[in-house]
């Protein structure tokens, strides 16, 4: 499932890419609900960070984030396959994302950068369920809870070969 935006709808189903997929219906496009209102981090974060979603997007185990200020490379050694392989993925990680330098790594294998990740939907949902979200990044937050309950991510060098994400740090 892919939630997009009225602006970006048309492009999507036009692309010859995702055209089989979409087709064969193993790729659907779901507008945002209120979209007009997911616009910042603070409503995006509010979004993912609601069971509303993580419900909707039963009965899917392994669930795949990438914003709009995300890409993919053609020329990586690695395809999302990699990560959803028995060696990896159903391994035990909850959430697979672009390592943080400054949230602990290397000493510290948590969290991970959200806007391209990979991350289980069930563990997701009973974070949600389990908890208000208290304002914090959703990336952040979701790696805070999962850091209390599961503590279930990659070591750095496979959350390396996953993604990259920009060194800087957060503005709090």
């Amino acid at each position: 499932m892919v939630y997009v935006g009225r602006d970006n709808e048309a492009v999507l189903q036009d692309s010859r890419l995702l055209h089989p997929h979409l087709t064969s219906g193993k790729l659907r496009l779901t507008r945002l609900p209120n979209e007009d209102s997911v616009f910042d981090g603070d409503s995006l974060s509010n979004f993912t960070t609601s069971p509303a979603l993580w419900e909707a997007l039963a009965p899917a185990h392994s669930i795949f984030f990438f914003q709009a200020d995300s890409f993919v490379c053609s020329a990586s050694n690695y395809s999302l396959n990699d990560f959803l392989g028995l060696d990896v993925f159903e391994g035990g990680y909850d959430f697979v994302g672009a390592p943080w330098g400054w949230r602990g790594y290397p000493a510290t294998p948590w969290g991970g950068n959200g806007g391209t990740s990979l991350r289980r939907r069930d563990t997701m949902l009973a974070i949600t369920r389990a908890n208000d979200w208290d304002g914090l990044a959703e990336d952040m937050w979701f790696a805070d809870k999962i850091a209390e309950t599961t503590n279930r991510f990659p070591e750095q060098d496979v959350a390396m070969k996953f993604s990259w994400a920009s060194p800087r740090a957060p503005s709090d």
